[in-house]
């Protein structure tokens, strides 16, 4: 049974650890978007995103020869083109193959200015592809927490549930084997059946300092028509404010400058 969140409880932070913000929506497969360069989705965008680099990229599987007994090396199955589009400044990318559309950045300020930026990519992508439908809508939040930033104890920041070994102070943690606590969590809001995919662990960021790594991804994963594309995101954003609530302590949503 999916947990019912019933109500948008909305917080606003003055200082948080967040890292990466990625929105990608999937669909199916529009052969033209990799058959020719996307000229006229370009022109649309760039003067918001007018960096421009591609790439190929390829998906691999393993057969098995029946007349060898033996593993065949993967080989390519099907090759297709990524375009990426960017900021001057690089703060954020804009993604998209024949199979996907992506936003990403680490730069994030607010979900308004966040949602406005990607309806405006995406009314111009749907405007040129028309995609049928689409087959699943994935939200992603990273935090990063430095210990030496926020000055607290790991357990003065997260909540036990998520804390795990980290939760004992007589081990210590420097030398500590990084590993990663991982759950999926199905959730509904606003008659919206979603699921969170939440890893939290202790991270090493350049091999050195030690960082409590949150990361949470959203997503529905069932054919959304084109209409109702933001009102599934809008349940995804809600759940992540839902979920990182009750990762943190209210100590850390305190020094954070939670602000009601």
């Amino acid at each position: 049974m999916a947990m019912l969140i019933e109500k948008n409880d909305k917080r606003q932070y003055q200082n948080t650890p967040l890292d990466l913000v990625v929105c990608q929506l999937n669909f199916p497969t529009i052969l033209s978007v990799s058959a020719s360069s996307p000229n006229i989705f370009q022109d649309k965008i760039r003067e918001d995103y007018p960096l421009y680099q591609s790439q190929q990229i390829s998906s691999f599987g393993v057969t098995f020869d029946l007349s060898t007994q033996q593993v065949v090396p993967p080989q390519p199955q099907q090759s297709s083109t990524l375009h990426q589009f960017f900021t001057l400044d690089r703060n954020y990318i804009l993604s998209l193959s024949n199979n996907d559309i992506k936003l990403e950045t680490t730069k994030y300020s607010n979900w308004e200015d966040y949602i406005s930026r990607f309806e405006k990519i995406i009314s111009i992508f749907e405007g040129i592809y028309r995609p049928a439908v689409y087959t699943r809508i994935g939200l992603r939040y990273i935090n990063i927490i430095k210990k030496d930033k926020f000055n607290y104890g790991w357990k003065d920041m997260i909540s036990p549930s998520f804390l795990g070994v980290l939760g004992d102070d007589d081990i210590p943690k420097e030398d500590m084997e990084i590993s990663f606590y991982s759950t999926k969590i199905p959730f509904e809001y606003n008659g919206n059946t979603c699921q969170v995919d939440i890893k939290t662990g202790l991270g090493k960021e350049n091999g050195m300092d030690l960082v409590f790594l949150i990361d949470c991804d959203y997503s529905f994963s069932q054919n959304v028509l084109r209409e109702n594309k933001i009102d599934i995101l809008t349940s995804l954003n809600v759940g992540s404010d839902y979920f990182f609530h009750r990762i943190i302590t209210n100590k850390m949503s305190e020094y954070m400058g939670y602000q009601e």
